[in-house]
C-alpha cells in the first residue's frame, strides 16, 4: 500500500514538471504575463504519456472529445508535436499556443524560436517613430513540408482588434492533450495595449470551465468587451462575444524565415511617399508662381530700359516702381499667423472654420494708433463645450493662450460666440479679431 501511493506521489510531480516546461515563450521580463493553473484532478500514468499531434480541424470526426465538437472552418496548430504530421493544404494553417511567442517590447533570445519581422502597430499614415510587435517562431515550423501554408493567429487578431472601437479583450488559444494555452490581447481605441498569457487544464479536465470562468472574472470591467475566439472551446458566461472564426477570415499565408529584419522603414513607404508627393507638389506650384514673377520682372526692366514714350507712361512705370518697393501689410502679418496657426494646432481637440486677413490698406482702419500687423486677422474656433462653465468664461483662457503664443491682442468680437451640437459632442464657436476694440470689416 505504501508503494504503491510513492508511485502515485512521484508520477503526479513528474506530470506536473512536464506541464510547466512545455511552454519555454512567456517570461515577465518581457511585458508578458505567465500564469500556470495545476489540474485540480488526480494524476495517473496515462497523463505521462507523450501527447499526440494536436491539429484541430473543421473535420467531422467521432471521438467524443469536447475539442473535436468544435466546427471551425480554418485548420489550426499549436503543438510542437503536429509540425511532424504536417501536409500540403491549399488554406494555410493558423498557428498560435506553445508555436508562437509575440510580445510589445523586443524579447531576447529564446532557445529553439527563431525571431520574425516585426509587425507594425502604428496607423497606416503615421510617420515617424513607430511601435512594433515583434514575435517568435518555434524552429521546428522552419523545417515543415515545402508547400504547409502558414498564418500566424497573432496577425489576424491585429488586423481584427484595430476595427473595434472603445477598449476590448480579445481571448484566443489552442488546447493540448494536457493543458489549454490562452492569450488575451487587451486594444484600446484600435490600438494593442497589453498582452497576457496563461496556461490552464485541458479542456476535457472537470476544472476547465472553473478556471476560464474565474480567468474571465478577473479581465470583466464595465468598460471592456470579452471577445472568444476560435480554436478555443466557449462556455457560457455573461457578456462574453463569441468572435468564433470571425478574426481569421481572410487570413493570408507568410514566410517563415531564419533571419528577421526590420521592417519599420518599409511599412513607412506609404506615408514617406504620400509626404514627398505633397513636397513635390508644393515646390511646383511655388517654382510657377517664382517664374511669373521674374517673368513680368523682366518685361518691366526691359519697358524702363526703353524710355517713356509719354506722360501717361511714363507715371505708369513710377507708380508700378512705387507699387514693387512699398511694403506688403499682408505680409507683414505672416509671422504673426503662422504662431497662432501653431499654437492651434497644438490643441488637437480645437478646429479653425474660417480665417480672414483685412485687405492691404484696411488693416488700421477706424484705429489710427493700431500697428498693421496687429489687426486685420479673424478667424472662426471651435472647441468642445464645456458645461459647467459659462462660454465666456471658458472662451477667454483660449484667447489669452493663443495671444500669448503669437504676441497680439485677440478680442472676442460682439456676439462672438455659439453653442452648437453633432452628435453627443457639444461645441462652443468663437469668433475671434485681432487688436483693440472695433475694427473695420474684413474682406474675404
Amino acid at each position: 500500500m505504501k508503494k504503491n501511493r510513492i508511485a502515485d506521489l512521484l508520477a503526479s510531480l513528474q506530470a506536473l514538471g512536464r506541464k510547466k516546461t512545455r511552454h519555454p515563450t512567456a517570461s515577465a521580463d518581457h511585458g508578458n504575463v505567465l500564469e500556470i493553473v495545476a489540474a485540480g484532478n488526480p494524476v495517473t500514468s496515462q497523463d505521462i504519456a507523450p501527447p499526440a499531434a494536436a491539429v484541430m480541424t473543421g473535420k467531422p470526426v467521432t471521438t467524443q472529445s469536447r475539442t473535436d465538437k468544435l466546427i471551425m472552418q480554418h485548420d489550426y496548430l499549436g503543438d510542437v508535436a503536429g509540425v511532424a504530421q504536417l501536409s500540403p493544404s491549399k488554406k494555410p494553417v493558423i498557428l498560435l499556443g506553445e508555436l508562437v511567442f509575440a510580445s510589445i517590447e523586443k524579447p531576447a533570445p529564446r532557445k529553439g524560436f527563431v525571431a520574425q519581422p516585426a509587425r507594425s502597430l502604428s496607423k497606416p499614415l503615421q510617420i515617424g517613430k513607430t511601435r512594433h510587435l515583434h514575435v517568435l517562431v518555434h524552429e521546428t515550423l522552419l523545417n515543415a513540408p515545402k508547400k504547409a501554408k502558414f498564418a500566424l493567429a497573432v496577425d489576424s487578431i491585429i488586423r481584427y482588434g484595430r476595427k473595434q472601437k472603445g477598449r476590448c479583450i480579445l481571448i484566443n488559444g489552442f488546447h493540448t492533450v494536457d493543458e489549454t494555452y490562452i492569450n488575451l490581447y487587451t486594444f484600446d481605441k484600435g490600438d494593442l495595449v497589453k498582452i497576457n498569457e496563461k496556461i490552464l487544464v485541458d479542456a476535457d479536465n472537470f476544472r476547465y470551465e472553473t478556471e476560464i470562468r474565474q480567468l474571465l472574472d478577473q479581465h470583466n470591467h464595465p468598460d471592456t468587451r470579452l471577445i472568444w475566439t476560435n480554436p478555443l472551446i466557449p462556455i457560457e458566461y455573461p457578456g462574453l462575444v463569441l468572435a468564433k472564426d470571425a478574426p481569421f477570415a481572410g487570413a493570408k499565408a507568410i514566410t517563415l524565415t531564419r533571419h528577421a529584419s526590420h521592417t519599420g522603414l518599409r511599412q513607412n513607404i506609404l506615408p514617406i511617399g504620400i509626404a514627398a508627393v505633397s513636397v513635390m507638389g508644393y515646390a511646383a506650384t511655388v517654382g510657377m508662381d517664382v517664374s511669373r514673377f521674374n517673368a513680368a520682372k523682366q518685361d518691366y526692366q526691359r519697358l524702363a530700359s526703353s524710355g517713356p514714350t509719354s506722360t501717361e507712361s511714363l507715371d505708369l512705370l513710377r507708380a508700378r516702381d512705387q507699387w514693387m518697393k512699398a511694403e506688403k501689410p499682408l505680409q507683414k502679418q505672416l509671422p504673426k499667423l503662422d504662431a497662432l496657426l501653431i499654437a492651434i494646432g497644438n490643441n488637437k481637440d480645437w478646429r479653425i472654420s474660417q480665417i480672414t486677413l483685412a485687405a492691404a490698406g484696411q488693416s488700421n482702419q477706424g484705429q489710427p494708433g493700431q500697428p498693421a500687423d496687429e489687426a486685420g486677422i479673424t478667424f472662426k474656433l471651435r472647441i468642445p463645450r464645456q458645461a459647467e462653465i459659462p462660454p465666456l468664461d471658458q472662451a477667454q483662457p483660449v484667447l489669452a493662450d493663443l495671444a500669448s503664443a503669437a504676441n497680439i491682442t485677440l478680442r472676442l468680437v460682439p456676439q462672438g460666440w455659439q453653442e452648437t451640437n453633432e452628435g453627443n459632442q457639444k461645441w462652443l464657436s468663437l469668433t475671434i479679431k485681432s487688436g483693440n476694440g472695433e475694427t473695420a470689416p474684413a474682406q474675404q
